[in-house]
């Protein structure tokens, strides 16, 4: 009977020990993915919303086919177009939506930025998602 509370006894401290190691590998888990916060208001779901509304975010009346010239001139926070797939977008508006922070779309600002995108974005419908963001297509 004594070797049997012994070994409830020894279970119960390595459960005990286990769950705080594995918290403790969380946390460090944790902090290696430093993850920018959207702007306050700033959700995937508000984003939905604004682009359902049907207002137009790419700044132009009418689309027309960019220029790569074109396009290097937008490469601001106050004005930032990409082109993914042969395609500009006006992508200003939706800067502080985008989970990643400002900064990731910023550094592929004016470029034909296909290949970055399809990287980290392959499942992703930028069409959808950025239809009222369409500048025009990217001119050979």
């Amino acid at each position: 009977m004594s070797s049997f509370f012994k070994s409830l006894f020894s279970k119960r401290e390595s459960t005990k020990e286990e769950p705080e190691r594995a918290g403790l590998e969380k946390q460090k888990k944790r902090k290696s993915k430093k993850k920018t916060k959207n702007e306050p208001g700033c959700t995937q779901e508000k984003w939905d919303e604004l682009v359902e509304s049907g207002e137009n975010l790419s700044g132009v009346d009418h689309p027309f086919p960019v220029t790569k010239e074109e396009l290097k001139k937008h490469n601001t926070k106050e004005d930032c177009w990409i082109a993914v797939r042969g395609k500009v977008y006006n992508v200003t508006t939706y800067l502080p939506y985008h989970p990643d922070g400002a900064k990731k779309i910023l550094k592929h600002a004016a470029i034909d930025a296909t290949g970055q995108y399809m990287k980290a974005h392959d499942y992703v419908n930028e069409e959808e998602m950025l239809k009222t963001c369409f500048v025009g297509p990217l001119a050979e």
